[in-house]
């Protein structure tokens, strides 16, 4: 005799199917995540519309040039701690970031520069300051800022010769800083702490507490009036990293979008920059002075089926590890000259076709695209970790016809650059964090890992489901119903209805968000937003847009419709009138996203699925339903992706 499937029952299965349910974007405590600009993309106030796209590479190359210059003059004289902090040069810096400072914030736009620690930006009074589009920031307007004096602990933590004690008539002088950068820009102004507030790209503004930096109000040299200073992204204990490192885990990753597109990159903090899953490298970072640069341990390089064996790399400050650089400011990758001819002459051999000269004179080994050639694959070795380039990783389109390999050589020392970077995640462990390391994965295997994660996660959900009510059967024959029969009957074909709902529920939508914009109610965004989450992936290629469209799609609607609709509503009818057993699923189905930015949506559309679904007691209805919501979202932000939009202002 068939057991009743009672409210104990169906409180003990929601629990445990609750413990395997996440949204397929998790909510991350303690993170957060930033937009980068590019500055020659059309976003960025330093892009000149005048200018070709190979001025803007040549740029590009230039400071790349001039960036690892300045590392050799820095560590020409080893003990000369000045040289070698000062390397970057203000203007050299490929990424812009915008932030606040003060209470009351003041906006600011500043380079974000992983080669460099302090952040600083320019400050009133200023006895002699560049010209800035935005207004300084003015100390005695913010309510939290506070001047460090020279005992401090962070006074410190400056190399020698880089700070002194300000001639104040208080008991306890303040620090002052001096940075002079090797084109002879300069900084000098007080070390100071105040609230730093970060708009972060998935959910409200993030604001940090003593923030150490430098308040200049004495700057000049090559520095351009669009920007307001530089944020240190090293490894130094006064970068910014360090300074979050309690609230982020020492962890930051980056995704750099190509430089020329109308779209923004991302720097995300703590346990948003986490990356798992098939298809990461793991490579350790090498602590050594000087403690600002990351570095990673080079062994080799294959193209193709050739590898070209490990070569005694030139070394940065000594050490016998540490051979190159992983650098987000940083165009072109850069190579010791005996590891770089090896790697041109396999380059050559593997493509088999006569070069084109370069016109510029800044590549060596370029291409006439009209050629067809094929560009073999790449694999960089590093220890513990073989990272495989495809050639948007590897060669740079100098102009229409001609296509270059994004490595030169360098008299000095290696560099591992944005391009080689491009179209990847790559997360390092910062400073104080337990395992220092460095992981890199590709925007297509995230996509690849999010969809296997999603199949087995419903597949796990849906069995789990089935073992606990399993001891139930036979089931009812309004439980798990699947019917393809008349799909287009008026009265309850799960097509018809299916469609119907979806032009209900999208109107509903319109209306719920009318309604919250013309009111005074802020909307809160968080984190766990799931399309948020997934925009990094729209458009990326094709491969990022079918796993979304088979997650959000197919799965997603499979898995959730079964579960909220197919067990817990029906469930529910057992002891309920059916409008008060679609209010509470839809309940829990908003509860359960995690999502309080855009609850008042989801709650409506939950409403929508259950009434649709009471309608035709039949599954298939609300799966199209949603399948069809989804889908619609995916296609037209694809769409706008792909138009050159930024499709981050369409959902915050």
């Amino acid at each position: 005799m068939a057991r009743t499937l009672t409210l104990h029952a169906l409180v003990v299965s929601l629990l445990v199917i609750t413990v395997f349910f996440r949204p397929v974007a998790e909510a991350r405590n303690g993170s957060f995540s930033i937009e980068l600009v590019h500055r020659e993309s059309p976003l960025s106030p330093f892009y000149n519309p005048s200018e070709t796209a190979s001025n803007r590479l040549r740029n590009a190359v230039l400071r790349s040039m001039s960036r690892i210059n300045r590392l050799a003059e820095s560590s020409s004289t080893t003990t000369n701690l000045i040289n070698i902090q000062s390397q970057t040069i203000p203007n050299d810096g490929d990424y812009l970031m915008k932030l606040s400072i003060g209470t009351p914030p003041v906006k600011i736009l500043a380079i974000a520069d992983t080669g460099s620690d302090l952040t600083w930006t320019q400050c009133k009074p200023c006895d002699q300051c560049y010209a800035q589009d935005a207004p300084l920031f003015d100390p005695k307007q913010s309510c939290t800022y506070i001047d460090i004096s020279c005992d401090s602990n962070s006074c410190h933590q400056l190399s020698p010769g880089q700070a002194r004690c300000g001639n104040t008539s208080s008991t306890k002088k303040n620090c002052e800083y001096l940075y002079y950068y090797g084109d002879l820009s300069h900084t000098i102004g007080v070390l100071a702490t105040d609230s730093f507030t970060f708009d972060s790209a998935y959910g409200q503004p993030v604001s940090v507490p003593k923030i150490v930096f430098g308040c200049g109000h004495h700057n000049g040299g090559t520095f351009t009036s669009h920007g307001s200073g530089i944020v240190g992204l090293g490894g130094g204990p006064l970068s910014l990293v360090s300074q979050l490192s309690s609230n982020i885990d020492g962890k930051f990753s980056y995704c750099l979008v190509p430089m020329f597109e109308n779209s923004t990159s991302k720097l995300n903090f703590g346990s948003q920059a986490i990356i798992l899953g098939h298809g990461v490298v793991s490579t350790p970072l090498i602590s050594k002075d000087p403690v600002t640069y990351y570095y990673l341990n080079l062994e080799g390089i294959s193209v193709g089926d050739k590898r070209i064996e490990k070569k005694p790399l030139n070394l940065i400050s000594g050490g016998s590890e540490g051979n190159i650089i992983i650098d987000s400011g940083t165009t072109l990758t850069m190579l010791d000259v005996e590891l770089y001819n090896e790697l041109e002459s396999a380059v050559r051999t593997a493509i088999n076709i006569d070069p084109t000269d370069d016109p510029s004179g800044y590549f060596n080994l370029c291409y006439n695209t009209k050629s067809n050639i094929k560009v073999p694959t790449m694999i960089f070795h590093f220890t513990g970790a073989d990272l495989h380039l495809n050639e948007l990783n590897t060669f740079m389109e100098v102009s229409e016809d001609l296509v270059c390999l994004a490595v030169i050589p360098s008299q000095t020392f290696s560099i591992f650059g944005i391009v080689e970077s491009k179209g990847l995640e790559v997360l390092v462990g910062g400073p104080h964090s337990q395992n220092v390391q460095t992981s890199i994965q590709s925007t297509d295997e995230a996509a690849v890992r999010l969809f296997m994660d999603q199949l087995l996660k419903t597949v796990i959900k849906l069995s789990v489901l089935y073992v606990f009510v399993s001891p139930y059967q036979p089931f009812p024959e309004d439980i798990f119903s699947y019917r393809w029969t008349q799909p287009f009957n008026l009265q309850n074909g799960w097509f018809s209805w299916g469609v119907g709902g979806l032009i209900a529920a999208s109107t509903g939508v319109l209306l719920i968000k009318a309604l919250i914009s013309g009111s005074n109610v802020s909307q809160i965004q968080n984190e766990a937003d799931s399309l948020v989450r997934l925009l990094p992936l729209i458009g990326a290629s094709n491969i990022s847009n079918v796993s979304l469209l088979g997650v959000l799609g197919v799965l997603a609607p499979l898995c959730e419709e079964t579960i909220y609709r197919g067990f817990l509503l029906t469930s529910l009818t057992k002891w309920l009138p059916v409008h008060v057993s679609v209010f509470l699923s839809s309940v829990i189905f908003t509860l359960a996203h995690q999502s309080p930015g855009n609850s008042a949506e989801i709650f409506i559309f939950g409403i929508v699925l259950g009434l649709v679904y009471t309608r035709t007691r039949n599954l298939l209805a609300p799966i199209t339903m949603h399948a069809c919501w989804n889908l619609g979202v995916i296609f037209i932000l694809i769409y706008f992706q792909s138009q050159g939009d930024d499709i981050h202002k369409y959902v915050s």
